[in-house]
C-alpha cells in the first residue's frame, strides 16, 4: 500500500486518507470512482491524499470480517464490517472464555491487525460486544491476513451459556435465632440465584 498525494487524474481506485469537501463530501476511506474524479475536477481540486492498494492487499472490511468469521464460534455472532472494524457479540447470556495465548499470537503478527476481547471468564449478556477485530490501515497484505487467521480458531473466544439449575438452601435453626434472620438470608440467596 502506498500513501501519498496523487494527481486527480490518477485518483480512480484510490482510498481517500481524508474527507474531501467539494460539491459533494467524499468521506475518508471511500474508494474514488470516475464520477468522483469528474466532480472533484469540476470543484477545482487537483490532488487528493490517499492510499493506492497493492495487488496482494485485502481491503480493511473484508479482512476484519474474515478474521471475525474465524473467531465466531457457537453462541457468538460477527457484525458486518465497517471502517475496518468487525464486532463479535454474544448470542445469549453466559461466560466468555478467551484463549489469551492464541489472541496474543494473532496480535503479534503485524501492527495492522488488532483483536480486543473481554477478559477471560467475563460475564456477558445477550447482544454485548465480547470482541472487536480492527484493521488499522485501509488494507492488510494477504500473507499477513493468512498468518493471523492461522493463529486462530472458533474455540479461541467461546461463550459458555448460563444453564438453569435447581438450588436448595439449607439453614440450621439454633435456639434463639430470630425467624427474620432466616427470612433475610432466604431473600438474599433468592436474589443472587435469580439475577
Amino acid at each position: 500500500m502506498k500513501f501519498d498525494s496523487f494527481p486527480i487524474d490518477e485518483a480512480i481506485g484510490l482510498v481517500l486518507a481524508h474527507t474531501v469537501r467539494a460539491a459533494q463530501v467524499l468521506k475518508k476511506g471511500r474508494v474514488v470512482s470516475a464520477a468522483d474524479v469528474e466532480m472533484l475536477r469540476a470543484s477545482g481540486i487537483s490532488t487528493v491524499v490517499g492510499a493506492r492498494l497493492d495487488a496482494d492487499d485485502v481491503g480493511e472490511d473484508h479482512a476484519a470480517a474474515g478474521i471475525a468469521a474465524v473467531l465466531s464460534g457457537p453462541g457468538l455472532h460477527a457484525s458486518g464490517a465497517h471502517t475496518g472494524r468487525c464486532n463479535i457479540t454474544a448470542g445469549g447470556a453466559g461466560v466468555i472464555l478467551v484463549d489469551k495465548a492464541a489472541v496474543d499470537a494473532a496480535n503479534a503478527v503485524h501492527e495492522a491487525v488488532t483483536i480486543a476481547t473481554l477478559p477471560d471468564y467475563a460475564v456477558a449478556r445477550a447482544g454485548q460486544i465480547v470482541a472487536t477485530v480492527k484493521i488499522i490501515p485501509f488494507a492488510v497484505a494477504a500473507g499477513t491476513l493468512a498468518t493471523v487467521k492461522a493463529c486462530l480458531s472458533a474455540t479461541n473466544i467461546r461463550l459458555a451459556p448460563f444453564r438453569a439449575k435447581k438450588v436448595a438452601l439449607i439453614s440450621t435453626l439454633l435456639p434463639g435465632l430470630k425467624p427474620s434472620v432466616v427470612e433475610a438470608t432466604e431473600d438474599v440467596v433468592h436474589a443472587r440465584v435469580t439475577e
